[in-house]
């Protein structure tokens, strides 16, 4: 839903989802569950990703960072492509 139509949310296309709501709708889980997205201009290396989410620039409250080291967060799946109008997108469901 994201990179195809070119969006640079977590909410989905419908302008009513949260990305909870998305995974919901193709998933269950249990406890916690986040998502942390990355888009850019020149497609990164793995490792590029993980540091970007990591050092969380930009971002006052650091919730990316915080979430990855979160030790109830057991579970990630992670989808990388291309983006319509960023060349690339990055996605990380994380869940305990």
């Amino acid at each position: 839903d994201i990179a195809p139509k070119g969006l640079a949310s977590h909410t989905s296309s419908d302008g009513v989802s949260t990305y909870k709501d998305r995974i919901e709708r193709h998933a269950t889980w249990g406890g916690a569950i986040y998502e942390a997205i990355l888009y850019g201009h020149q497609k990164p290396r793995a490792r590029d990703v993980v540091l970007a989410w990591v050092i969380d620039d930009g971002f006052q409250s650091r919730t990316h960072r915080k979430n990855i080291f979160n030790p109830t967060h057991r579970e990630v799946a992670v989808i990388a492509g291309p983006h319509s109008t960023a060349e690339f997108c990055y996605i990380a469901i994380f869940a305990s």
